[in-house]
């Protein structure tokens, strides 16, 4: 009996369980606990967490991050889009401010000058390198200069005069063309280049009220009016330092636009006083050739942009039907097109192009005599797109001019106050996931 009980407890210290792995627990591996996986912990995987998954991280799920989640997340950004991949409509899931519905452009609206009935018409506006934005308007027959350097808008008196055009130089200096009816309706030029306001006589004979217009180009000025006696269309300019006219053969009538090229080719736009037609007169230094380019059935107002390659941009009101017409001789030919047809007036159209060569048209979609809704206008993506101008009231629009970096601004103004819109250059992102950049 006593052999017996000693062969029984030589066998009882074997092993403490049942298992072949050879350490103090009951199952078959090499470990200490109590299942049957080679690692340390609990569970039956091959891990040393304590999940039952087969990665090495403390969740339940079968991927490497910390989070417990079992599949995608569909609107990483939390704009309320989900992303495309999830099926929704989110063109880019790492950013909020992109999604349907989103703006691609920013439009900021400031004051220039409030409390002036009729404050900023006509409103012609122009933009310096530095980015300084340069508004002309009268008020009580007298020429007003408003100036925003960035710290809001100043505004100073500068001549007796109506109806001033208002063209900004590669310096930054102002020229004026404007109209003094008190001087036998003589046409003026006004200039602050010497840092004092600067007033000379273009041309002593009357001329028709409204109707100047004057642009820059490397510090030559040139101006386009219409003398009383005879309708004559003229073209004055400064490049030989003295004030020299010349006329474009052309009677004329109404507001007159005019543009210079970067190869210095002067465009002119003006309606014929007699058949009433839209014209376009180019001098590229061999003398005027004209075009007509469409008929009216009154005066209208017509303006002209040029763009970096030369080609010439037209805008007017149709006179009977209120549509925003356009041409363009682009392709060499000139082409005319109706932009917008909504049924009323698209008056006080302004036409600018940026570096591009993209067209934008501002207008007023007009809902009572004078004033309505400020839209814009634009071909940036081919085919002409309209759309209302963010945050502007009930308006009248006057003019558009590119910036630098080729923002687009436009002034305007109600029966009492004027403004100014600064509307974001393109950035090339698709914002609103339309598949248009802009």
């Amino acid at each position: 009996m006593k052999t017996w009980a000693l062969f029984v407890l030589l066998a009882g210290c074997g092993s403490s369980g049942s298992g072949d792995g050879g350490d103090a627990d009951a199952d078959a591996d090499a470990d200490v606990d109590s299942d049957a996986d080679a690692d340390t912990d609990a569970d039956t995987d091959v891990d040393s967490d304590a999940d039952t998954d087969t990665d090495s991280d403390s969740d339940a799920d079968s991927d490497t991050d910390a989070d417990t989640d079992t599949g995608p997340v569909c609107d990483l950004d939390a704009d309320g889009h989900d992303s495309v991949a999830c099926g929704g409509d989110d063109c880019n899931d790492g950013d909020a401010t992109i999604h349907p519905g989103a703006d691609d452009r920013t439009t900021t609206i400031e004051t220039i000058e409030e409390g002036t009935p009729y404050c900023c018409y006509p409103g012609q506006i122009g933009v310096a390198a530095d980015g300084t934005v340069h508004v002309g308007y009268d008020i009580d027959d007298q020429i007003r200069h408003a100036f925003d350097d960035g710290g809001g808008f100043d505004f100073e008196d500068v001549s007796t005069g109506v109806s001033p055009t208002l063209a900004v130089a590669g310096d930054g200096t102002v020229r004026f063309a404007a109209v003094n009816p008190y001087w036998a309706d003589t046409l003026l030029f006004l200039s602050n280049e010497s840092g004092a306001w600067r007033e000379e006589v273009i041309d002593g004979t009357p001329v028709i009220s409204g109707a100047p217009a004057v642009a820059a180009l490397d510090g030559d000025i040139h101006v386009t009016y219409v003398r009383a006696n005879a309708n004559a269309l003229k073209h004055a300019t400064d490049a030989s330092g003295a004030w020299v006219a010349d006329d474009v053969g052309q009677v004329a009538f109404g507001d007159l636009a005019i543009a210079v090229a970067p190869d210095g080719a002067v465009h002119v736009a003006y309606m014929d006083h007699s058949t009433f037609h839209v014209m376009h007169a180019v001098d590229d230094g061999g003398g005027w050739t004209v075009d007509d380019i469409a008929r009216e059935l009154g005066q209208t107002s017509i303006e002209i942009a040029v763009a970096p390659d030369g080609t010439p941009h037209l805008a007017w009101m149709g006179w009977a039907t209120g549509d925003l017409n356009y041409a363009t001789n682009a392709t060499g030919d000139w082409v005319v097109d109706v932009i917008a047809d909504e049924g009323v007036s698209a008056a006080a159209p302004a036409i600018a192009v940026d570096s591009g060569g993209h067209v934008f048209v501002s207008y007023t979609m007009v809902a009572d005599v004078w004033l309505g809704t400020l839209r814009l206008a634009t071909d940036a993506h081919g085919d002409w797109e309209l759309s209302d101008v963010e945050g502007a009231g009930n308006e009248w629009t006057s003019g558009i001019a590119i910036g630098p970096d080729d923002a687009i601004h436009i002034a305007y103004g109600d029966n009492v106050d004027g403004f100014h819109a600064e509307i974001s250059a393109a950035d090339g992102i698709d914002q609103d996931c339309d598949g248009e950049a802009w």
